[in-house]
C-alpha cells in the first residue's frame, strides 16, 4: 500500500519547483494577454510592444502540468484546458459571453466523500474568471489504470459546497466526460467496489457499568467475490465511532463539521488465499467514556460505526450504521433503599422517582438524591409487590428512564399440599387474591402457595414483616415487557409516525443469532425507529446446526391518521365489578365518550350490567370523524373470571411454546397436560412442547358454591415444508387496529349475516397456502354466530384495539374470513 508521509526525493522536490515556477510566468503571460484581449475588445489602441501569447496545445502529455494549469480563451474560438493525468476542460466556440481565463487544478484536500462511496483518483477544480459560461463545458476525468466500470460502480459527483451530487457521464475510454452549465466547482469520481460488500449491526448498552463506560459492540460480515488485495495475508480495515449531532446525516453528506470523532480502530481480516470468495465475520468492541457522551437521563444522541476496508488501490468499501442511544440510569435496592447513580449534574431538575404497589401507581417523588428510603412505602402498602422506576421529563412527555426493581413484601411460606382432583376450598381471604405467578419449567410449573396481598390503604394485624430482596432485587429487562413474551419482546409494538421501540432479545449458548438476516449478539437492547409497518425475524441456530424464527411486528400508524390510545385495564369483568377506561388523543378539536363530550386525555370508571361498547369519537378541523371502540365484557355474578392463553397456536413439529393464564376468586386451579393434571398457581406460565400433531391443553378452575370453569387450548404442528393448508388459507398473527359492526359479514350466505369488522395491522405469517397474503393491514370479517359463546374454543370474543391475536382463515388480497366449512380460529395470544 502507498503511503502519502513518505518523504519526496530531491530531484522528484526539484521538478516540482521548476514547475511552478513555469505555471508562475504563465499565469503573468496569461494575464497579460487577456488585458490586451479586454482592451482591444473596448476599441483601445494597445502600446506597441511585444504580447504574450498564451502557450500552445502540448504536443505530449509530458508537456503539461502535474497539479494546475491556466490559459486566456477568447469566446469566439474556445480552447481547452489540460493536465498531464488526462484531466481537461474543453470550452466550445462562442461557449462564453466575453474572453475568460479558465483553469483546472487538482484538490489537494477534497470534501469527505458519503459513505458508502469513495474518491477514485483524484477531485479536480474547474475555474472560470473574466467572462461568463453561456454554453456547455465539457470535461473529462481521468480513471486510474487499476479501476474499470467492471470492477466498480462509479459515477462523477460535483460538489454543492453542501454535499456531493451526482452528474451524468458517459465512458470514454480509460475517463468519464460530462458536460456543464455551471462556472466552476469541484468534480470528482466516485465508487465502490464490486467484488465485495459488507453487513454491519451496532450494539449499544441500554446501561452505563460501574465504571461508568457504556460498551458499544459492532459485528457484520465482509464477503467477497474476487481476492483482495493482501498486506502478509490480511486486509487492512478501520472502524471509526462517532457521536453525531445532525441526525445522522453528518457522514451521510460528508460534512465532517457534523459529526464528531470518538475513537477508532484498526482491525484485520484474515481470507483463505486459496479461495477466490469467502465471507469473514467480524465482532469489535469499543468503550465510551463517561463523560464522552455528556448525556442527561433520556435525551438521546445517534452514536455510529463506519467501517472503511482498504482491499483496493482506493478505500473500496465504507459503510455506516447508526444506532439512538438513550441514557439509561441502572437502579438496584441496596438493604431498605432504591439507589441509582450519581449524575454530572446533582441535583437533576427532571428526574422523580417512580414507586407502584401491586401493579398500580403509589406515589411519585423527586429524585433530588441518589437514594430512595423504601420504609415509608412499605409500611403503607403492606404485602405484596412494590416496584421501582426513574422517569424524566423530555419535551413535556415524561419516560420510563431506569430499569425496574421488584421488592417481594411476604409472610413466611409454609409447605401446601397438591390439590387432589376433590381438594377442600382454601380459606376466603386467601382465594380472592391473586397467587404468586409460577415459575416456568420444561414440564410444568409446580404448585404455589397463595400469599396474602393486603391491599393499599387495609391495615394488619400482623407484625410489620422485613422485605426480602431475592438477589438483592428483582430486576426485569424492561418495564414494559409483556407478560406473553419470553425470549424476543418490544416495548412497543404499535407506533405513530417518528415514534421508536425497543427490541429486546436473551438467547445464549448457539452458534448464531441474525436479525432480517444482519449478524447480532445474543444479548441485545435495540432501539428501532421504523418508517412504516415493519416485521423483524430473529433468526437463532443453536450449537447443533438446528435453526429457530422468532418473529414480532411493529405497526406504525399512517400520518394522515390521528394520534389515538383507547384501552381499559381489563376487558372482561364479573357483574357488580368497575373497569377504568384510559384515552389519550393528539392534534384534536373535540373528543366525545357515547356521545358525551369529554377531556383529550383522561379517565374514567364505568361499572356496566351488561357487556358494554365504549366509543370514543374523535374529531379533528377539517378532517371526517375516527372512531374507537372497545368492549367491556360482564360475566354473571356466578362466573369465574378466566383468561388462557398461547403466544402461539400452529408451530413447527418438536418446537415449544408458552400458555399463560390468569384466574381469580377462586379456590383451586388445574392444568392437564400430556402427562396428567396438576395444582397451579392462579397466574402462570407454562413451556407446552406437544409431542403429537394436536395436543390439547385444559385449564380448570374451582371455586366456592361449586363453582366450575374450564378452558382448552389446542396446540397444532405444522410442517413448514407441507403445511397442508388451501390456496388462499393462512396462519397468521397481528394487532387488533379497530373492531366496528357491519350489516353483511358473510356476503358469500344469502341474506345479511351481521357481525364485525376487525382490522388487523403488523401482520406475521407462520404457513400459508400458495395464495398471495398478507399485506401489511388485513379486514378480516366475522359473524356475530361466530362469536356466540358455543364458539368460545376456536373464536376469542370480544376482542380489543392493541391485543395480540393469532387466526386460520382464508385471505384474498386484504380481506380475510373464517370459512364455516373448514378447521379455522382467531385466538388471542395475550390479555
Amino acid at each position: 500500500m502507498m503511503h502519502a508521509n513518505r518523504s519526496r526525493p530531491s530531484s522528484e522536490q526539484s521538478s516540482t519547483n521548476a514547475e511552478r515556477a513555469t505555471a508562475a510566468r504563465y499565469a503573468r503571460a496569461i494575464w497579460a494577454a487577456l488585458i490586451c484581449v479586454l482592451l482591444a475588445a473596448c476599441g483601445r489602441t494597445a502600446t506597441p510592444g511585444p504580447t504574450p501569447t498564451p502557450p500552445a496545445a502540448a504536443a505530449t502529455s509530458a508537456d503539461l502540468p502535474e497539479t494546475i494549469a491556466s490559459r486566456a480563451i477568447r469566446a469566439a474560438e474556445g480552447g481547452r484546458v489540460a493536465l498531464r493525468d488526462g484531466a481537461e476542460v474543453q470550452i466550445p466556440p462562442n461557449a462564453l459571453s466575453d474572453a475568460a481565463v479558465v483553469s483546472l487544478k487538482v484538490v489537494s484536500a477534497p470534501p469527505a466523500v458519503p459513505i458508502p462511496r469513495s474518491l477514485i483518483g483524484r477531485a479536480y477544480e474547474f475555474g472560470l474568471e473574466g467572462g461568463s459560461l453561456t454554453g456547455i463545458a465539457r470535461i473529462r476525468l481521468p480513471l486510474p489504470s487499476a479501476v474499470t466500470p467492471d470492477q466498480y460502480d462509479i459515477a462523477v459527483y460535483r460538489w454543492s459546497g453542501q454535499a456531493w451530487e451526482r452528474v451524468l457521464a458517459r465512458h470514454a475510454g480509460n475517463a468519464l466526460e460530462f458536460g456543464t452549465d455551471v462556472p466552476g466547482g469541484v468534480f470528482g469520481v466516485l465508487g465502490q467496489w464490486r467484488h465485495a460488500d459488507a453487513s454491519l449491526a451496532l450494539t449499544l448498552s441500554r446501561t452505563t457499568d460501574e465504571r461508568g463506560v457504556t460498551p458499544v459492540t459492532a459485528t457484520g460480515q465482509y464477503r467477497y467475490t474476487s481476492l483482495p488485495l493482501l498486506q502478509n495475508e490480511l486486509v487492512p480495515a478501520r472502524l471509526t465511532w462517532k457521536l453525531d449531532t445532525s441526525g445522522g446525516m453528518g457522514q451521510i453528506t460528508g460534512n465532517g463539521q457534523l459529526d464528531r470523532t470518538i475513537g477508532e480502530q484498526q482491525i484485520w481480516f484474515k481470507p483463505d488465499p486459496a479461495q477466490s470468495q469467502g465471507v469473514i465475520e467480524f465482532a469489535q468492541s469499543f468503550e465510551i467514556g463517561a463523560n464522552t457522551l455528556d448525556l442527561q437521563p433520556g435525551v438521546t444522541r445517534n452514536i455510529y460505526a463506519i467501517l472503511t476496508v482498504e482491499d483496493s488501490p482506493a478505500p473500496t468499501r465504507r459503510m455506516s450504521k447508526a444506532v439512538g442511544y438513550t441514557l439509561i440510569l441502572p437502579v438496584r435496592v441496596v438493604g431498605a433503599e432504591a439507589v441509582r447513580p450519581a449524575l454530572a449534574v446533582e441535583p437533576p431538575a427532571n428526574l422523580r422517582w417512580h414507586v407502584r404497589f401491586n401493579g398500580q401507581s403509589m406515589a411519585q417523588r423527586p429524585a433530588i438524591t441518589p437514594t430512595l428510603p423504601l420504609g415509608e412505602f412499605l409500611a403503607l402498602g403492606g404485602l405484596g409487590d412494590y416496584s421501582i422506576t426513574l422517569e424524566a421529563t423530555i419535551d413535556g412527555k415524561t419516560q420510563t428512564v431506569s430499569n425496574e426493581v421488584v421488592v417481594t413484601l411476604a409472610l413466611p411460606v409454609t409447605p401446601t399440599p397438591i390439590p387432589s382432583r376433590t381438594p377442600s376450598p382454601m380459606p376466603r381471604a386467601q382465594a380472592t387474591l391473586p397467587a404468586p405467578i409460577a415459575t416456568p419449567t420444561a414440564g410444568g410449573p409446580a404448585p404455589a402457595t397463595p400469599t396474602r396481598r393486603t391491599p393499599p390503604g387495609e391495615r394488619t394485624a400482623t407484625p410489620s414483616p422485613t422485605p426480602t430482596v431475592a438477589g438483592e432485587a428483582t430486576i426485569t429487562p424492561t418495564a414494559t415487557r409483556p407478560t406473553w413474551a419470553s425470549t424476543f419482546w418490544a416495548d412497543k409494538y404499535r407506533l405513530v409516525q417518528g415514534e421508536c421501540t425497543v427490541l429486546h432479545w436473551n438467547i445464549q449458548n448457539v452458534r448464531s443469532v441474525y436479525l432480517n438476516g444482519a449478524a447480532v449478539t445474543g444479548v441485545e437492547d435495540r432501539p428501532e425507529c421504523p418508517g412504516e409497518t415493519t416485521a423483524y425475524v430473529l433468526s437463532v441456530t443453536s450449537n447443533d446446526g438446528s435453526r429457530q424464527d422468532l418473529r414480532l411486528s411493529i405497526a406504525v400508524q399512517a400520518a394522515s391518521e390521528p394520534d389515538i390510545r383507547f384501552e381499559a385495564d381489563r376487558y372482561t369483568i364479573v357483574k357488580g365489578e368497575c373497569v377504568e377506561l384510559r384515552w389519550q388523543t393528539k392534534d384534536v378539536s373535540a373528543v366525545y365518550l357515547n356521545d358525551s363530550g369529554i377531556p383529550g386525555t383522561a379517565s374514567k370508571e364505568v361499572c356496566p350490567e351488561t357487556s358494554t361498547v365504549y366509543t370514543l369519537r374523535v374529531e379533528r378541523t377539517g378532517n371526517p370523524s375516527t372512531l374507537k371502540s372497545l368492549t367491556i365484557k360482564v360475566l354473571p355474578a356466578e362466573q369465574i373470571p378466566f383468561v388462557f392463553w398461547a403466544e402461539q397456536y400452529a408451530i413447527e413439529p418438536n418446537k415449544c411454546t408458552n400458555l399463560h393464564w390468569s384466574v381469580r376468586g377462586v379456590s383451586a386451579v388445574y392444568l392437564n397436560k400430556p402427562d396428567g393434571e396438576a395444582g397451579v398457581a392462579g397466574d402462570g406460565v407454562y413451556r407446552a412442547c406437544p409431542t403429537v400433531l394436536s395436543q390439547a391443553y385444559t385449564l380448570r378452575a374451582e371455586a366456592s358454591g361449586d363453582r366450575k370453569t374450564s378452558k382448552t387450548i389446542i396446540i397444532n404442528a405444522f410442517d413448514p415444508n407441507a403445511p397442508g393448508l388451501g390456496q388462499n388459507e393462512v396462519i397468521a398473527q397481528g394487532i387488533v387496529n379497530s373492531v366496528s359492526n357491519v350489516v353483511d359479514a358473510d356476503p358469500a350466505t344469502a341474506g345479511d349475516q351481521p357481525g364485525y369488522q376487525v382490522i388487523l395491522d403488523g401482520i406475521m405469517p407462520l404457513f400459508k397456502g400458495p395464495g398471495n397474503c398478507c399485506e401489511a393491514a388485513l379486514t378480516f370479517k366475522i359473524t356475530q354466530a361466530q362469536t356466540e359463546d358455543a364458539m368460545a374454543d376456536v373464536v376469542d370474543w370480544p376482542v380489543n384495539p392493541g391485543q395480540f391475536v393469532e387466526f386460520r382463515g382464508e385471505c384474498v388480497g386484504g380481506t380475510c374470513v373464517l370459512p364455516a366449512n373448514k378447521t379455522f380460529y382467531f385466538k388471542l395470544r395475550s390479555d
